[in-house]
This record gives C-alpha cells, sequence and structure tokens, in this order.
C-alpha cells in the first residue's frame, strides 16, 4: 500500500504497531461462511512451491455487508513467489454480477535478496481486454540494502510521469533524513523532510518533520522518544514549532505485556494551553492469544462530554492452531473489520477477508543446513537472547527466520553484517520453551537453518 506522508497532524506522531490478539468477535460468521459455500467459492488458493521457506500466504478474498447484514463477494487477491520465496507479483479481480473479472496486477523486479528494483503496476482494460501501464515505482539501495532513493511514476499514456521521490542520507546504519519532493512544472520541489537524532549508543531519541518553503525549510513537529528496559519505545512527546520556538503539542503512553513484550495499548493526548495539561483524544488496544497471535485491535475516541472513551473500528482475526490435514498452523485464517454503531451500542461487521496459505517444506526441516557456516550459542539457550556466529565476505543485510517444529513462523527480521567474523544477538522475547529452527538467508541466496533449543 502507497502512504501518503503528509499526514493528519495528530497521525504525525502516532506509533501505528502491527499485532495480533485473542477475543471472539461478538456478531455471527455463518452468514458468509454460508455465502461462500452458496456461490460455490473456493477460499483455498494454490501456486508454485518453494525449496526457502514454510508457508506463504497465497491471497485472500474480500467480502462487505449492507446495512442488512446481507454479505457479498467484492475483490481477492492472489500473489506469485520466484524460487527463493519472495514475491515477484500478484494480481486482483473484483466480484460483479456472478463472476470474478481482473481490476489489477503488479510486477516486481527483485534481486537475489529480495530488495524490489522496480514495482510495475497495471490495471485492467475492459475494452481492450487487456493490462495497461498504471504506475512505476522504482527504488535504489545502498551496499546494505537500505533503499536510497524512491521514485513513482504513473503513466500519462505515452511515457511515464514524475509523481514524487524520496532520496534517504545515512550515517552507517542510522538514517539521517529522508526528503521527499514532488515533481511540478518540470522540476523537483520540496514537500517534507524527516531528520533524526540519536544517542551515544545510537538510539533513535528524536525525529523532526520540516515542510519545503521555496529553497527553505520550515520545522512542523519533533518526536522525542523514551525507551523501556526492553528497548520498545513507551512515550513519544510531541513537540510543535510555533513563533519561533518549539511548544508543547501531544504526547503518546504506550503500555506492553510484561511477558511476552507485546503491545497491549497506547492512548494519545494532546496538549491544552488554558488548562496546562494534556487531555485524551484517541485510544488504541491490542488483545492475544495463547500462541501470541493479534486477535484483535479497537481504536476509540474520547467524549470529553460524557468522560469516556467512545469506540471507532473494531478489527477482528481468527487463527488456525491446530496441525491438520496439511492446514498452516497459526495462520491468520480470517479477519473482520467493524464500525461501533452509537444507535445499537454494538459494532456492526462490515467487511471481512479470508487468507489462503501455501504449506512448503523447508529444505528437509528434520536435517539442517548451513550454507552459511554459521553457529549457535548457547544451545540449548535459557535466557531471552541467542546468539549468532558467521563469517562472510561483504557488508551486507542477512534476513532472519524463527519456525517451530511445525513450519509456523514465529519471527523475522534483518542483522547487518560485515566482512568477516560476526557475532549477532537474536532476541527470543516471547518464545517458549521448545524446539525451534534459525533460517539466515544472505543477499545471494545462501541460508542456513539451524535447530536450537529454548528451556
Amino acid at each position: 500500500m502507497k502512504k501518503n506522508l503528509l499526514l493528519p497532524a495528530l497521525l504525525l506522531f502516532t506509533v501505528f504497531v502491527n499485532a495480533q490478539l485473542a477475543q471472539p468477535f461478538n456478531n455471527t460468521y455463518v452468514p458468509f461462511h454460508q455465502y461462500l459455500q452458496q456461490q460455490g467459492g473456493d477460499i483455498q488458493e494454490h501456486g508454485a512451491k518453494s525449496d526457502k521457506i514454510v508457508f506463504r500466504e497465497m491471497g485472500y478474498k474480500h467480502l462487505t455487508a449492507d446495512q442488512g447484514g446481507t454479505w457479498s463477494l467484492k475483490d481477492s487477491g492472489s500473489y506469485f513467489y520466484n524460487g527463493n520465496g519472495f514475491v515477484t507479483g500478484g494480481n486482483t479481480l473484483t466480484f460483479a454480477g456472478a463472476s470474478w473479472t481482473n481490476q489489477s496486477q503488479f510486477t516486481d523486479n527483485i534481486g537475489p535478496y529480495g530488495p524490489v528494483y522496480t514495482e510495475l503496476g497495471q490495471v485492467w482494460n475492459g475494452t481492450s481486454s487487456s493490462y495497461t501501464n498504471s504506475y512505476l515505482d522504482s527504488f535504489t539501495y545502498t551496499n546494505g540494502y537500505f533503499t536510497l532513493t524512491r521514485t513513482y511514476q504513473t503513466w500519462s499514456g505515452s511515457s511515464w510521469t514524475n509523481v514524487f521521490q524520496i532520496v534517504n542520507t545515512y550515517n552507517g546504519n542510522n538514517i539521517l533524513s529522508s526528503i521527499r519532493q514532488s515533481y511540478v512544472n518540470s522540476q523537483w520541489t520540496n514537500d517534507t523532510q524527516y531528520v533524526y537524532e540519536y544517542n551515544a549508543a545510537n538510539r533513535n531519541t528524536a525525529s523532526i518533520m520540516l515542510k519545503g518553503n521555496n529553497t527553505t525549510w520550515d520545522s512542523i513537529f519533533k518526536n522525542n522518544y523514551s525507551y523501556d528496559a526492553n528497548n520498545n519505545i513507551y512515550q513519544l512527546l510531541v513537540d510543535t514549532f510555533a513563533n519561533g520556538s518549539w511548544t508543547l503539542y501531544g504526547l503518546v503512553n504506550r503500555s506492553f505485556d510484561a511477558t511476552s513484550n507485546q503491545l497491549t495499548g497506547s492512548i494519545t493526548q494532546l496538549w491544552n494551553s488554558g488548562s496546562s495539561t494534556f487531555v485524551n483524544s484517541y485510544q488504541d488496544r491490542y488483545q492475544y492469544d495463547f500462541n501470541y497471535n493479534n486477535t484483535e485491535y479497537a481504536n476509540f475516541t474520547w467524549d470529553d462530554a460524557n468522560n469516556t472513551w467512545v469506540p471507532l473500528k473494531k478489527y477482528s482475526y481468527n487463527y488456525n492452531t491446530q496441525v491438520s490435514g496439511g492446514v498452516v498452523p497459526n495462520t491468520k485464517v480470517y479477519e473482520v473489520d467493524a464500525t461501533y454503531s452509537s444507535s445499537s451500542g454494538n459494532y456492526v461487521a462490515t467487511d471481512t477477508y479470508y487468507y489462503s496459505y501455501e504449506q512448503l517444506d523447508l529444505l528437509g526441516i528434520n536435517e539442517a543446513v548451513n550454507g552459511l557456516n554459521a553457529s549457535l550459542s548457547p544451545n540449548p539457550v535459557s535466557g531471552s537472547q541467542l546468539n549468532l556466529s558467521l563469517n562472510v565476505n561483504d557488508y551486507s543485510i542477512l534476513a532472519t527466520n524463527i519456525y517451530d517444529v511445525n513450519g509456523r513462523l514465529l519471527r523475522t527480521g534483518n542483522c547487518l553484517v560485515i566482512s568477516g567474523d560476526n557475532k549477532l544477538n537474536i532476541s527470543l522475547s516471547g518464545i517458549s520453551a521448545g524446539n525451534y529452527y534459525l533460517q539466515v538467508l544472505d543477499k545471494s541466496g545462501k541460508s542456513s537453518l539451524l535447530k536450537f533449543v529454548k528451556q
């Protein structure tokens, strides 16, 4: 999804964290299950297999409900992969009448490690019964595969037209600035800039948003970050620039589960200069199941007159938790989006998404492979940190994946390595005792699959 950097003021400093939680949705799911069965709908898509990953999302189907609660198919999407397990494209279909119609597709040109160099988006032309160009997204990277530039263009009918570009600068692993420019009157014009500040430990302590003003930049917002002992940002203090100085604007307080370290909620407050206090504005709440899957995300707005939080939206997620019949464990089966109705005092479901996955073999998961000559210590490990040691020939970023013995992907991450010996820390926070696999993949496609035991 392409996101506009020019967000409303409140959203500029609100941290959005993907989480997954645990309570059943209040409304019944029977109507749209029955609808799919009546229509002969098959929510399982299939695709070519890969030996690089355990499972992957193959697609989704989207249903919407009218005011009477009747569910109808709206659109669906599918994803395509290469032999290394990276997405190389996808398409969407719309449901009209009693049949599916092509809507759009995208095709990615990717490197061996997975970075997207170009993405071509196309839309379906019903008149010519063919796809026509829509947008072209182009990226360049540093040697460590950090995004250096992004250029977004749209198709004018005969050629590509520049729309915007983003240019990033770095100091080692730390991003220093990110500038967005729009293409106006045949030249690039400054829109917004983000400047990042770090402490001696290379921890991002602040970010400043500036808006382009001809050849100069005007300060708009400054986010000041505070971290807890688990390296979570638990508080954002936001200032706005007015009359030549920074003044208080807002505050975001975030809470985390003491055991799993997962985000459980956040409260956004705005500064009231009249009372010299922060007042409630917006709240997010998250819930999880026993496998740490996010099963519910809900947001609320503050009702000052009644001194209470008023529900807005709720997103509920259901997962497979059993291994049977080839079903991928702990993958998201469906999602229900609901809007709160003040008149009825209940949530009203508006959208449902069904997700499908493909079970894969991981290079003989019972026989670990070690193409990168990596090692783990200690093993077994009783703490919340696993040490990964390996020697590489070039500066690069490694992709790391942790799987359980059933093939469930528990955690993904990236590690920066330099030429020579490297010792990296892999967080096991929130992972219970048991047997697991750590997969490490470099930019050339070499991988190691190492078994470890968490006590």
